[in-house]
């Protein structure tokens, strides 16, 4: 495994001729951030999986939805696809609601709207809850701030960490919030300026 958790070309190679496996080409597994919505195109329905993989066929299918529905993508990832001819399909993860954190196949959507970068915001204080080098668990926090009713969370991105901050206004402010999070589960939270 590399330092981004993906297998490499030969690892995945090796585990291939392992298994007997050797007619399927290795893939390097990626992941991406990304901020956009999808409407599924699937007829007259797409399964939702709690894994990006159809190995384990029906054993990850958590509900199907009809075409139509409409979803908000916040990862994206190459998966397992026994249907799709190479073997491997791009996936993409939901992003809140019923389904968050569930995945679908990309190649069953269309998509109909790229939504922006939360700005950060121009207050001057904000509390920091969770600083990480890796941007997908701290899009994690993100989505549960803001499942818990703090929808103008946002990332801030500087010297390689990804930390989750809730804008507060004064600093006074930021320091009346701080134990408020500590309750609800953000041990680490202190109030920082925004820089």
């Amino acid at each position: 495994m590399n330092a981004r958790g993906a297998m490499s070309r030969a690892a995945a190679q090796e585990a291939f001729i392992k298994n007997g496996e050797t007619a399927k080409p290795p893939t390097v597994i990626t992941a991406e951030t990304v901020n956009y919505q999808v409407e599924v195109t699937a007829v007259p329905t797409l399964n939702i999986r709690s894994e990006p993989s159809t190995e384990k066929r029906d054993l990850t299918v958590v509900d199907k939805v009809r075409t139509g529905t409409q979803f908000d993508i916040d990862r994206e990832i190459d998966g397992h696809d026994h249907t799709a001819p190479s073997g491997v399909a791009r996936w993409g993860r939901i992003n809140g609601g019923k389904y968050n954190h569930m995945w679908i196949v990309l190649r069953h959507t269309k998509r109909t709207a790229n939504h922006p970068e939360t700005p950060q915001p121009t207050v001057p204080w904000s509390v920091q809850v969770m600083a990480s080098h890796d941007s997908g668990y701290i899009d994690a926090q993100i989505a549960r701030l803001r499942g818990m009713g703090y929808h103008n969370a946002f990332v801030h991105v500087g010297n390689g960490w990804h930390r989750a901050r809730v804008p507060a206004g004064t600093e006074q402010q930021a320091r009346a919030l701080t134990p408020m999070l500590r309750e609800k589960g953000f041990k680490d939270a202190f109030p920082v300026r925004n820089d």
